[in-house]
């Protein structure tokens, strides 16, 4: 049996996949399968992971055959637990404590420990250039010829990438995998010179 900690990842993993997909919109229906399919899991734990959702209100069944969207209160605790990494939410741990440690690069995590002292020199986000650079995309974006899905999950991507920038402590780690996405979405777009030259700038203040 998976502990406490590995269900309650695999639960806000599935609702953070959600959010991406649908771009936080309410009325997006998609296969819960799919959401299962793209990060892993057995249909057992799909299920299992779903009920748990359902049951808290973050996600909602809306036909038969798992075709399920977000919901008002996901959208708002997927955004509080990104806003805020280093704070636990009302249904998840922080999201420190969820990220994939094989993925996690250039940080260091230390708990259950008492006096110690831990020192990183970042020098990973040149934040004022990031914004810069971001807001870039933003501006320039609906230039791309990109399908929905994606169009939707870059901007999620970008909103997350803002939203640790305007954090306390902003999360070098967050910012990195949601530039990465951003590469990917972008540079797979028709007018990808274009996307190229864009992104450009902002994989420069990027420890990659």
């Amino acid at each position: 049996m998976s502990s406490i900690t590995e269900i309650q990842k695999k639960r806000f993993l599935f609702l953070k996949k959600l959010y991406e997909v649908t771009g936080g919109d309410q009325h997006y229906f998609i296969n819960m399968s799919k959401i299962g399919n793209d990060l892993g899991y057995s249909i057992n734990d799909t299920e299992l992971v779903f009920q748990y959702l359902y049951g808290q209100g973050l996600a909602k069944l809306q036909a038969k055959g798992g075709i399920i969207s977000i919901t008002h209160n996901g959208v708002v605790e997927v955004e509080k637990a990104l806003t805020n990494p280093e704070e636990s939410t009302h249904y998840f741990p922080s999201v420190v404590n969820i990220i994939n440690i094989k993925e996690m690069s250039g940080s260091q995590i230390q708990q259950g420990t008492c006096n110690s002292i831990q020192e990183v020199n970042y020098n990973l986000l040149d934040i004022e250039n990031i914004k810069i650079a971001i807001g870039d995309i933003k501006s320039r974006i609906d230039s791309l010829s990109m399908n929905i899905s994606d169009y939707q999950e870059a901007k999620t991507q970008i909103a997350t990438v803002e939203a640790q920038l305007t954090s306390r402590n902003p999360n070098p780690a967050i910012v990195s995998e949601c530039v990465k996405t951003l590469r990917s979405l972008l540079e797979g777009a028709i007018g990808s010179v274009l996307a190229a030259e864009i992104l450009q700038p902002l994989l420069k203040h990027i420890c990659n």
